[in-house]
């Protein structure tokens, strides 16, 4: 028997859940919908090519120029095409079985044959993403990976039958079916969109990667109600990078300072509401002055260091209630390589009552019983590291989420919620006990902040549940 069971306790934008799961395109298509080459994603590249960068033999700042903008803005925007991508293995014997049939001259056993295919083609859901607590720039890499942090490109191969679908849609135009065509194009951008939005289920998590399923979404044919937040995703990232190497002068690395102009380029190409272009221009002056006394070894020694940290995260639940997570606001102090401050929270863990635990046997949900969450407030200790790369903040404390099952018509056994419960409660964990192991931040950066939002599917009563997330992290002293 077939079951999925569910304890509807997220936090972020994943569930604590316990689940057992039930071409190439020839130019026929390209020329018709949905593959078009008519839009594409508009980067401002006369913008980039302004900014200046530090000089290499002469006195005066260099602007980048035209042609290394065009190549940042080229290599941002490249990734798959189901329209042009060889096809797969799958699609070429599809292919192969109609194309027998057309060639026996049996135009309508063709016929049936594609809408066959296409309507045999199984539902699709993506996977959700996977868990990630840490902020997006993974600041443990900041100033020390060989590509600059956010500029990794990812091979995100879309799901095999979109290409599939494509090819179907151009056979069923080959043989005069226009409804069966207009079915297969519909499955194509349906699998696509889900696809993307899914940020390629989890694998997305760079500039290149979300432009990249931005451009996909823009070739099948999707409106900007799906590809506006994709570029959204790729500019948060950026302007992650960018105040993650936005660096005080004697934090500064050559390598930091290459991906600090990177970045800027980028946010030039992207646009941004929060790093404006007179701030851009401001830094990267900043920037150059560094570079030049960096080359005239007068790089400064850093004193003392003061900075604020805050992380945030809110779920509703079906209920209506908030289960949230929050250290406040947090003042620290960095000096010879380790981290003091008086602070001490505390850090706070809500409580919720009557989470449904959920069980769909293959014929709809319904409600084995239900659980409570309880957390509370929770004093800690300050402490931590500093590398000179990157500083490692500790808040030391007990706290954690307690789950209980209440028990229901599962009995409280292997099939209701006492199971369920369980891996909540490890997964709910995660997020304070990281504050024990310590958070990795980028040792000098000026202003680093993360803010998120969205609504996430609750799959047995069908609503969409608000949650939010928060990071801050500020240089307060010295000023910049």
């Amino acid at each position: 028997m077939r079951s999925r069971i569910v304890l509807t306790l997220t936090l972020g934008i994943l569930a604590a859940a316990l689940i057992a799961p039930p071409t190439h395109a020839t130019e026929e298509i390209r020329t018709s919908r949905p593959c078009t080459t008519t839009k594409g994603i508009a980067l401002d590249v006369a913008a980039a090519a302004k900014m200046l960068l530090p000089p290499t033999r002469g006195k005066k700042p260099r602007p980048v120029g035209q042609a290394r903008a065009q190549a940042l803005a080229d290599s941002l925007v490249s990734g798959a095409d189901p329209c042009t991508d060889p096809p797969s293995e799958y699609a070429m014997t599809v292919a192969a079985d109609i194309q027998a049939l057309l060639d026996e001259g049996d135009l309508e056993a063709a016929r049936e044959l594609i809408r066959y295919y296409v309507e045999s083609l199984l539902p699709y859901e993506p996977d959700p993403e996977p868990v990630d607590p840490e902020p997006g720039i993974s600041t443990r890499a900041v100033g020390r990976a060989a590509v600059c942090e956010g500029f990794e490109k990812h091979e995100l191969t879309p799901p095999e039958e979109i290409g599939v679908a494509l090819e179907l849609g151009r056979l069923a135009q080959l043989v005069g079916d226009e409804d069966i065509a207009a079915m297969a194009v519909a499955e194509a951008q349906s699998r696509t969109q889900k696809w993307v939005q899914s940020g390629a289920e989890g694998q997305a998590t760079s500039i290149g990667d979300w432009l990249g399923l931005a451009r996909m979404a823009m070739i099948l044919g999707l409106d900007d109600d799906v590809t506006a937040p994709l570029v959204d995703k790729a500019r948060g990232v950026a302007e992650q990078a960018y105040q993650a190497y936005n660096v005080i002068p004697c934090r500064t690395t050559p390598q930091k300072l290459d991906c600090f102009f990177k970045s800027a380029m980028t946010l030039s190409l992207i646009g941004s509401d929060k790093i404006t272009e007179s701030r851009i221009s401001d830094d990267v002056e900043s920037a150059i002055e560094t570079v030049k006394k960096v080359k005239q070894g007068k790089k400064p020694r850093c004193g003392i260091e003061k900075y604020a940290f805050r992380m945030k995260f809110e779920n509703t639940t079906e209920n209506g209630e908030t289960l949230s997570f929050d250290t406040g606001r947090v003042v620290f102090t960095v000096k010879d390589g380790k981290i003091t401050s008086s602070d001490t929270g505390p850090l706070i863990l809500s409580s919720v009552k009557n989470l449904g635990c959920w069980a769909d046997y293959g014929d709809g949900w319904f409600k084995e019983g239900s659980a409570n969450v309880t957390g509370g407030r929770f004093p800690y200790a300050v402490s931590g590291t500093d590398d000179g790369e990157t500083l490692t903040l500790i808040l030391a404390h007990s706290g954690m989420w307690k789950v209980t099952s209440n028990g229901g018509t599962g009995g409280g056994g292997i099939m209701g919620c006492d199971l369920l419960v369980k891996m909540a409660e490890v997964f709910l964990n995660i997020f304070p006990e990281l504050l024990n192991q310590g958070i990795p931040l980028p040792a000098g950066a000026a202003d680093y902040e993360e803010a998120d939002s969205g609504f996430e599917l609750h799959r047995p009563t069908g609503q969409q549940l608000p949650w939010s997330s928060f990071f801050e992290f500020r240089m307060l002293e010295p000023k910049r």
